[in-house]
């Protein structure tokens, strides 16, 4: 096996810019004038209504730069960090929907949100004010504000070995209580893909003898070629007492320009003997305009009313080509325009003694026109329709104790030119208790059944060919999923130095969706059909442990569960996975931290089952000295199976920001330097998977 080492050096600067003539003020948020900058240590972690209040230490804040990076150094109780997806989520596997000052946000602009204006960040679940959107998992960040002024922030990276690169553009101007905001983000790419080795195994029944075919293949990707534009201009107007009203204009787009992409592969077969070569060519093009707004009444006798509407439109362009030797080629040229209106309108009621009622009817329709010719030649009108209603009743039992329940009710209608208008009726129904002994401490039940719609994809009737072996379509008389779910989970956040959140799930999918492979005149038709029921037991821990006065925080987590499934493709597996969050501040404005992570799976195939292992260690250290921050990333290896390449990615990072005496002048600029290496340039990966079972002739 030759080795080759390959080498990328990336530059990035970064320009910000950005004039105040005032001091930031605190922000006119109710929960706001209630916070103080002055932190004592033992009040770090309190309970508020529908979860808990984590203010900073003046040492974290030291250490960080901007909301994200605060966020990763407080490691918020009750929530999970992954440092390689840059995400958190809950202990109930929600993602988590970001507020500053409870007007949603981005993760954008919690980015570039200057970490020393942060009071103090919120972790709410289920909460019931309805300016959080009816969000499961809600980090609602306090800050202070500015009453005039704003920043524009300039980035741009090149990879100049991978021939790829992107920019982006942030600015946020406020005047009061009108903000303006403005977010661009572009890139590019023109570099070979990866080698991807697959060993795949179809199994059937013909005239009652089962059938087996064996298919060995190897794909390089020789070209992925893009370029992508996305844009955002946001107005948004605070207004009527204590400006808890707002009137929010969006303006949205973007442009897409890939992928233009090229596969090679070969491919052997047991059954026949035979040897394939093939060529897949892709050429794509997306383009998606559209422009929102809403305005909404939340007034001081516990009503809150907000109506959204707007409208986009998406114009695609795709041109597919696939060649065989056992074909003379395939061509198709799929061309597709798509209007989307929509409508929002949420009303919200508090009654006595906190009792809330939330109520959204939320609608939207597509009307889709594409039109194949070449090989796969079809025009297909499509309409989708989504008309769903979301009601739920928050009931404070007592002090300690509170309830909420509630109710997802929709339909979904979606038809073509081909087949029939067909109506998915999704109801999800939920019912969360509970219930707070202690000020450090939480417990809760939570109980659903969800019926799960397919996507448009799984019941689109056009049938693509993707080679030789496989067709792909969709199943018009797919039936959607039943799913229940049962969740107890208990949280301990005893002031600064220690927290534990664990939770045991059981869920349980009847009419699972899974492919179903039908031989039919040497062809195999691919499609998702219903088929047995699966069930789901999990357990979550998560801890965070802090240590010398919150110098030393450590943030381990372990997630395992165990499901096994009936039907078309029955099975059962295990994972375990888990991990470790370090981050020590030694003194001040120094931060060294470290994540591990090591999961492993079992799961099926042709002979049995796989084990899967992943290893992977990321360590950083960073210091900020007054106006300037320093940081350096490293992921020293990370080692999968079967893929036997070691990558090794090593990140410098260097940031500055000054301000002049009177506070009129704020300018930041950064710069980083990245590299990485491994023992391969193309990733191979060697997939062994047992595909379908047992199927009737077509």
């Amino acid at each position: 096996m030759n080795t080759i080492i390959k080498y990328t050096f990336v530059i990035v600067i970064s320009l910000y810019a950005a004039t105040a003539v005032a001091e930031p003020a605190d922000s006119t948020s109710q929960n706001v004038n209630e916070l103080k900058e002055v932190v004592v240590e033992g009040r770090r972690v309190e309970q508020i209504k529908d979860g808990i209040n984590i203010r900073p230490t003046k040492l974290e804040k030291d250490a960080s730069f901007s909301g994200w990076n605060l966020l990763e150094v407080m490691q918020p109780p009750t929530l999970i960090y992954d440092p390689r997806s840059k995400a958190f989520k809950d202990m109930r596997e929600n993602p988590v929907s970001y507020f500053i000052n409870n007007i949603a946000a981005t993760q954008a602009e919690v980015e570039n949100l200057p970490a020393s204006l942060i009071v103090s960040v919120q972790v709410l679940n289920n909460p019931s004010d309805p300016m959080f959107e009816a969000s499961a998992a809600v980090v609602n960040i306090i800050a202070r504000e500015y009453d005039y002024g704003g920043y524009t922030i300039l980035s741009y990276e090149q990879s100049f070995l991978r021939k790829g690169g992107y920019g982006s553009v942030f600015s946020k101007y406020q005047r009061k209580n009108w903000t303006l905001q403005f977010l661009g983000f572009g890139s590019y790419s023109n570099v070979p893909g990866s080698t991807m080795d697959t060993h795949s195994i179809y199994r059937f029944t013909v005239d009652g003898n089962p059938l087996e075919i064996v298919r060995n293949s190897s794909t390089k990707e020789v070209l992925r070629k893009y370029t992508y534009f996305n844009g955002a201009v946001s107005s948004t107007l605070r207004f009527g007492e204590n400006n808890r009203n707002l009137f929010v204009v969006n303006l949205v787009g973007t442009h897409y320009t890939g992928p233009k992409q090229r596969l090679e592969g070969e491919t052997d077969y047991s059954l026949t003997g035979e040897h394939s070569s093939t060529i897949n060519d892709n050429d794509g093009k997306y383009t998606a305009p559209g422009i929102y707004a809403s305005v909404s009444f939340n007034g001081d006798d516990g009503k809150y009313f907000q109506i959204k509407t707007g409208v986009s439109g998406s114009f695609n362009d795709n041109d597919y080509k696939y060649f065989s030797d056992f074909n003379s080629g395939i061509q198709t040229f799929i061309k597709e325009k798509a209007f989307t209106p929509m409508f929002v309108l949420t009303f919200s009621k508090t009654f006595s003694k906190g009792n809330a009622l939330y109520m959204m009817l939320d609608n939207y329709f597509t009307r889709t026109i594409a039109d194949y010719t070449g090989s796969t030649s079809a025009k297909n009108t499509s309409t989708l329709g989504v008309d769903d209603f979301k009601i739920y009743y928050s009931h404070p039992i007592n002090d300690k104790l509170s309830a909420v329940a509630g109710a997802y009710n929709g339909m979904i209608y979606y038809g073509t030119g081909i087949s029939d208008t067909r109506f998915y009726y999704h109801p999800q129904y939920f019912m969360s208790l509970t219930w707070r002994p202690t000020r450090v401490s939480q417990a809760y039940i939570t109980g659903g059944i969800d019926r799960k719609v397919p996507e448009i994809v799984s019941i689109n009737s056009v049938i693509r060919k993707t080679d030789e072996l496989i067709e792909v379509s969709g199943n018009p008389e797919i039936s959607p999923s039943m799913a229940s779910n049962v969740r107890i989970g208990y949280s301990l956040y005893s002031g600064s130095k220690f927290s534990l959140s664990a939770s045991l799930g059981w869920d349980h999918t009847d009419r699972l969706l899974v492919n179903d492979y039908i031989y039919h005149d040497g062809t195999i038709l691919s499609r998702y059909t219903n088929s047995g029921s699966q069930d789901k037991y999990s357990l979550f821990v998560s801890s965070n442990i802090r240590l010398f006065n919150g110098k030393l925080t450590v943030s381990p987590y372990l997630n395992v569960y165990h499901a096994n499934r009936g039907g078309l493709t029955s099975f059962d597996w295990w994972t375990v996975n888990g991990s470790v969050n370090v981050n020590y501040i030694p003194f001040k404005g120094m931060r060294l931290s470290s994540y591990i992570f090591s999961p492993t799976s079992k799961y099926p195939n042709g002979d049995g089952y796989s084990y899967e292992r992943k290893i992977g260690f990321i360590i950083s250290a960073s210091y900020k000295y007054r106006d300037w921050f320093f940081e350096l990333e490293s992921m020293p290896f990370s080692k999968y199976r079967d893929l036997v390449t070691i990558q090794r990615s090593h990140n410098l990072y260097s940031r500055t920001d000054h301000h002049d005496k009177q506070g009129r002048a704020y300018i930041q600029a950064s710069v980083r330097f990245s590299f990485d290496y491994g023992k391969k340039m193309d990733i191979v990966q060697d997939l062994d998977t047992g595909i379908g079972k047992i199927s009737g002739v077509r």
